[in-house]
């Protein structure tokens, strides 16, 4: 699905187009919600180094759709490319392994809205998979995308994210 995806973004004329201006940005992630069930547009993230910024593309059904470039959010250096070719747990695989983990780890949680985000970081390529409770928690699955292993879990009040801004 998510090969799929990025093909789709990546032989849209607006892509092509702005590739052709901006050749120094690179893949870096793929990120979907899923809200209340409902699953929103798939969006691809190009990076580049030169500049520091981060530019989006949305998948809608067959049209795709480009951001502006943003400011990156990351700790120190810059963001590694994300290699698809590697990317072996695609994103169904991925989540039903981590909702598989939430029931059994976390029964007493219900999921409201579900963050799929795949990027390469130091320790490799993954898949996090953040599942926004009804209780106010968040639960954090850490899946490895090249071996589908579950590398980590937690559970954090969204409360403690406004403590820590």
């Amino acid at each position: 699905m998510v090969m799929q995806v990025i093909a789709a973004v990546e032989h849209s004329s607006s892509f092509l187009d702005w590739k052709k201006k901006n050749p120094h940005f690179y893949l870096v992630h793929c990120f979907r919600m899923i809200n209340e069930g409902k699953y929103e547009d798939w969006q691809v993230g190009y990076y580049s180094k030169e500049k520091d910024k981060v530019v989006t593309f949305a998948l809608s059904g067959n049209d795709v759709s480009t951001g502006g470039e943003d400011e990156v959010f990351k700790e120190g250096g810059h963001l590694m490319m994300l290699d698809i070719k590697r990317v072996d747990v695609d994103a169904k695989k991925a989540l039903e392994q981590a909702e598989a983990l939430l029931t059994k780890e976390y029964p007493a949680q219900t999921p409201k809205n579900t963050i799929l985000l795949l990027q390469h970081l130091k320790d490799g390529q993954r898949w996090t998979i953040t599942f926004i409770t009804r209780s106010f928690s968040a639960i954090t699955v850490k899946v490895d995308a090249i071996s589908g292993k579950i590398r980590e879990h937690s559970m954090t009040s969204i409360f403690d994210f406004a403590v820590k801004k």
